[in-house]
């Protein structure tokens, strides 16, 4: 007998904070991992999804007061006041899909040198020729038609 999927989901918040008119809630997290058998016989990685969810808000009444040092017997000038209500509701998603596995020897893991060299690329389009060589996905047609405009 082997478990090869697992599905998670939170049914109740996993955090909620709420203090001086500020407020933080975590009221999602989804995980998926699912495993295959490998020609050892041992079962690895394959898929994984992992989703969050958060809402953060503020609800708080501010005065803003400017004062008047010259003038006598009057000590304020000008005076705001405001209610303000923000709410924001995040979710973020991560998937991974792992095609092909290698075994190495732990003297090999031990000897890797991470190289800092290489930095992130930033395209403002779709370029076919920048996963050459690589085993990818096809992509999307959302994807291909991808543009930053600038």
């Amino acid at each position: 007998m082997a478990l090869i999927r697992i599905e998670y989901k939170n049914i109740q918040d996993i955090r909620d904070i709420s203090l001086l008119g500020m407020s933080f809630k975590q009221y999602m997290k989804e995980v998926v991992l699912q495993f295959k058998k490998m020609n050892s016989g041992k079962y690895t990685l394959q898929f994984f999804e992992l989703s969050d969810g958060y809402e953060t808000g503020v609800d708080r009444a501010f005065t803003i007061v400017e004062k008047n040092k010259v003038v006598k017997g009057r000590n304020k000038q000008n005076e705001l006041k405001m209610d303000l209500n923000v709410q924001t509701v995040q979710t973020q998603k991560y998937q991974g899909v792992i095609f092909e596995t290698e075994k190495i020897s732990q003297e090999e893991f031990d000897g890797f040198k991470e190289n800092p060299s290489i930095l992130p690329v930033n395209l403002t389009e779709y370029d076919p020729t920048f996963w050459q060589g690589h085993t990818i996905i096809e992509p999307n047609q959302a994807i291909k038609n991808f543009k930053v405009d600038q």
